[in-house]
């Protein structure tokens, strides 16, 4: 599938990003989701601006810790579910998949800017 192997190339990205507290690429992958409504899910974070600077460090903080405890991640299925904002594109991602209580989560992308980028986390 197409869109999943663009989603799970910008996680890769997103990972490496995480791992080297590269702020500038790590804004590249994620989307708006600030106090500017209107602009939710419509472009990537500003790292100049000290509100996007927060949420972009803490997306990475958290991507950090899982691959702490795993980082080597396993992809696992990807979902594709049109909704308002756009096409989400879903990738499962489960860190620990050989322990008994692996961690599951969900990245969720929009494709905005000729790129898919990162506009929300599930568990």
């Amino acid at each position: 599938m197409e869109k999943a192997a663009a989603v799970q190339a910008q996680l890769r990205a997103l990972f490496q990003a995480a791992q080297s507290a590269d702020v500038i690429r790590g804004a590249e992958l994620l989307l708006y989701r600030g106090s500017q409504v209107d602009q939710h899910y419509q472009r990537p974070l500003d790292p100049s601006h000290p509100e996007e600077q927060a949420h972009l460090s803490g997306m990475l903080g958290r991507i950090r810790d899982w691959l702490a405890q795993d980082p080597t991640p396993v992809f696992g299925e990807t979902i594709v579910n049109p909704q308002s904002q756009g096409e989400w594109v879903a990738q499962e991602v489960i860190f620990r998949a050989d322990s008994p209580d692996p961690l599951r989560r969900y990245f969720g992308f929009l494709f905005v800017q000729n790129a898919y980028r990162l506009g929300d986390i599930d568990q």
